[in-house]
């Protein structure tokens, strides 16, 4: 059974004991843990991540997957095997990564072939630690914005290393429906994006009050036997401090009731 677990990005100042007391309070499985700058697992001290993963875990969390910040996208940096290490160590085994930028003045398929060439890299380098590298569909001026743009950077790469991150939130705003998009990915789909969306107009709402068809989601997760991670990412706006708990609690009890139902 696929993990409902939370989208770490909202709690920027909180270490694993506070992660583990919110996790009380939200109903949370685990984590989607962000390590960017800012973040009590960050670029700098990223060789802590087993550390603090086992201390998610003693608490009955799950951490099937980390967030890298937006910008990491080349495996030819001293950073990239820094993060795979750390991620083999704490066998956390899904690596989300940043986003290739596409500037829409230059030719589209000489930038395919470079986020490719990269992929390539990060396909060599998986291999190696036995990880698992994402690219998440996002919508805007990114490449693999949706899953059959996104089949052009990562499709004929091994499964095993190489995967895609659907956000059935950011193919609603691309025009895509989860069920085609499900079908491109195909194998390589590792994780998805729980946030809702009305479009017109483009804005996070909460889970059920948006134009995501969530019954078919889960209906094609069910079918498909997925059991990757779901992310629940409350990017909707909220209220600052604890006062935003109970409203992620809801939005986490919610995405729980659809995936049992199945």
């Amino acid at each position: 059974m696929s993990p409902i677990i939370h989208f770490s990005k909202i709690f920027p100042d909180a270490d694993a004991a506070e992660l583990i007391r919110r996790a009380e309070i939200t109903g949370t499985e685990g984590y989607d843990l962000v390590v960017r700058p800012g973040y009590a697992i960050n670029p700098d001290n990223v060789e802590n991540l087993p550390t603090f993963v086992k201390t998610l875990r003693d608490a009955n969390l799950a951490v099937p997957m980390i967030t890298a910040p937006s910008d990491f996208v080349s495996s030819n940096n001293d950073l990239a095997p820094r993060f795979l290490k750390a991620m083999t160590e704490a066998e956390v085994p899904l690596i989300k990564l940043g986003y290739f930028k596409f500037d829409p003045h230059r030719d589209y398929w000489e930038a395919v072939d470079e986020a490719r060439r990269a992929f390539a890299g990060w396909e060599k380098l998986a291999r190696e630690y036995n990880v698992t590298v994402c690219y998440h569909t996002h919508s805007g001026p990114c490449l693999g914005q949706n899953a059959s743009a996104l089949a052009h950077l990562i499709h004929g790469f091994d499964p095993q290393y190489i995967g895609g991150y659907l956000d059935p939130c950011h193919l609603r705003l691309c025009g895509e429906e989860f069920p085609f998009a499900a079908a491109v990915i195909g194998e390589q789909l590792k994780i998805v994006s729980l946030k809702d969306v009305t479009a017109p107009p483009r804005q996070l709402v909460p889970a059920g009050e948006g134009h995501v068809k969530w019954d078919e989601v889960f209906g094609v997760l069910a079918a498909r036997n997925f059991d990757g991670p779901l992310t629940v990412h409350t990017e909707f706006e909220l209220p600052e401090g604890e006062a935003a708990l109970p409203l992620v609690a809801e939005e986490i009890s919610y995405f729980k009731k659809l995936r049992d139902d199945r």
